[in-house]
């Protein structure tokens, strides 16, 4: 990829911390995104693990994207048989899902419908070691990231957090 990440930090922090408006930094931040990483959409997502959801808190994409959630900015709701397992889940600090060939892949089709057509990279973002939410960049086409991508895309968990 031959991508500063120091630069690519520094770059999206200011974008990210920039405005007080999460819209707006939202969509600064995936200005310089769409530069450096496949990305077609980004959602923020608030994690709440007890109703076993996300509540999508802004959202930016090319014009004609679509999210892997859906075209509408609703709560993003597990299936109910899938709440035990979701909560006991360890989340790992990313998942990187290129297609849907997997058995964690299945569980989240259920909840983004949009990912039979596109691959996703789900970041977890946490604030003192507890799970808050998840960053969710996604881009049409299978086999759009790679585990360099999911490396540099890291470095921003703290700043979205």
């Amino acid at each position: 990829m031959g991508i500063d990440a120091a630069g690519f930090f520094r770059e999206m922090t200011l974008r990210i911390c920039g405005d007080l408006s999460i819209d707006r930094a939202l969509r600064n931040a995936f200005e310089v995104l769409t530069r450096h990483v496949p990305a077609d959409a980004i959602g923020l997502g608030h994690w709440n693990r007890d109703e076993t959801k996300i509540r999508i808190l802004a959202a930016a994409a090319r014009p004609g994207a679509s999210y892997v959630w859906g075209h509408r900015r609703e709560d993003v709701v597990f299936p109910s048989r899938w709440q035990a397992e979701i909560r006991a889940l360890d989340t790992p600090p990313f998942t990187i899902v290129n297609r849907l060939d997997n058995p964690r892949a299945t569980l989240l089709a259920e909840a983004f419908p949009g990912l039979s057509s596109q691959s996703a990279v789900f970041l977890r973002l946490d604030v003192q070691d507890e799970e808050i939410g998840a960053l969710l960049i996604s881009a049409e086409g299978h086999d759009r990231y790679s585990p360099a991508h999911a490396e540099l895309l890291q470095t921003i968990r703290e700043p979205f957090a």
